[in-house]
């Protein structure tokens, strides 16, 4: 069948919806991290993590076994992510999740499993790789008097828009990681970490982080934390060679219940090329979710990594990331407005496998709107959102998305 026939046959029962809906002005931030720098959710939206749910007593303790189902309609005005190339694209979301979670009486140990998958039904003359995505992970934690150690995994694949790699592609990324803690004080507590991550862009670029990490902290009040840490991490960027880097900073921590949370780790880090001068580049992350009243939650999110620039033969991006979102009950429903800016600077490993190549900084900031209300109970929830994104360099691209669904919780 010709696909332009089939997104005929679709067009009353969903976009017309949607553009109606469009001018009705509702909609919801949806704002979803991806596995791999640069990505953007199935829904278009910018790596970033948004929720009201995200505060620590808000709401009551999670049940064993959780799951939901999920349906959403698209459209994009540029799945490409390309200047001048304004192919749209319309799609179906078919998917769900399910979590499970146990842990001892005493509070010892807690463990959870969670896995996501989805699969978009493409209405669009284009060839769209990873139709079919999947996200997962496990996590263990384990806690006695002044010794506390915790142990993750991630699993993430399929296909995305991707503003690094300046289109739709099929990516991979998956990671562990663990971490041992020691209170040996009342106040003073020492920890030390080891992660490794394994991003890829299928025939594009792929890249392996190994991280050692060791930090300490001072309880200074009930609410709020200091410290130090230093970090150890070596990128094998594989035909671009490694990147040695040495990361020093300082953390702070807040956390009051049911209102603010906030942790930030802001430091440099050294980086050494194989066969080039090295350089110092800045290091870290902040998260901060406040709900200053009822009605209003608030959240803020920084984020620095390092990877192999797509599609070049020697270049690696030092990408920053920053991304905002404001939520407001209206009774029933939720209004939420968000937004991010990334910039990657670009840096050549001095690697040459091939013709050189000429990379420009990354730029890129996108905005969302969203609404999302309760319907047939709490169990089912109906959520509208539409999103403008704009790229600068190294070239200049734009688009909108927009997008209507349902969710079952159960």
């Amino acid at each position: 069948m010709n696909p332009n026939s089939k997104i005929s046959s679709h067009f009353s029962f969903f976009v017309v919806p949607a553009v109606a809906w469009l001018f009705a002005g509702s909609a919801a931030a949806q704002l979803v991290g991806g596995g791999v720098p640069g990505s953007l959710d199935s829904e278009g939206f910018s790596s970033a993590s948004f929720s009201p749910r995200g505060l620590s007593g808000v709401l009551p303790d999670a049940r064993r076994f959780s799951g939901s189902l999920r349906l959403n309609s698209s459209y994009d005005t540029n799945i490409g992510l390309q200047d001048g190339n304004n192919d749209g694209a319309f799609f179906l979301s078919l998917g769900g999740s399910l979590a499970y979670r146990l842990g001892s009486e005493e509070g010892l140990w807690s463990a959870s499993l969670n896995y996501s998958p989805n699969y978009r039904f493409f209405f669009s003359d284009q060839d769209l790789p990873g139709a079919f995505q999947q996200s997962g992970g496990l996590s263990f934690s384990y806690s006695a008097g002044s010794l506390s150690a915790r142990l993750q995994t991630s699993l993430a694949s399929g296909g995305g828009q991707n503003v690094l790699a300046g289109g739709f592609v099929n990516s991979l990324n998956y990671g562990i990681s663990g971490s041992l803690d020691w209170r040996f004080s009342g106040k003073t507590s020492i920890g030390v970490s080891y992660g490794q991550r394994f991003n890829e862009i299928v025939d594009q670029q792929k890249n392996t982080t190994n991280s050692f990490g060791f930090n300490a902290s001072w309880q200074a009040t009930p609410l709020v934390s200091f410290g130090t840490f230093v970090s150890f991490s070596q990128n094998d960027l594989g035909l671009r060679g490694t990147v040695d880097s040495t990361g020093y900073g300082l953390s702070l921590s807040y956390s009051l219940t049911g209102k603010t949370s906030l942790s930030a780790r802001l430091g440099l880090q050294d980086q050494t090329f194989e066969q080039r001068e090295g350089n110092t580049a800045f290091l870290g992350t902040i998260n901060l979710a406040w709900r200053p009243n009822d009605l209003y939650a608030v959240s803020l999110g920084l984020n620095t990594n390092t990877v192999a620039l797509p599609g070049t033969n020697s270049q690696i991006v030092n990408n920053y990331s920053l991304n905002a979102a404001i939520s407001r009950s209206l009774g029933i429903g939720r209004l939420s407005l968000g937004g991010g800016v990334s910039i990657g600077q670009v840096e050549d490993t001095g690697v040459m496998i091939g013709p050189a190549t000429s990379q420009q900084d990354r730029r890129f900031m996108n905005v969302n709107l969203g609404y999302s209300r309760p319907i047939l109970g709490d169990e089912v929830s109906f959520n509208a959102s539409v999103g403008y994104r704009q790229g600068f360099a190294p070239q200049e691209f734009s688009g909108i998305n927009s997008s209507l669904g349902l969710n079952y919780a159960f």
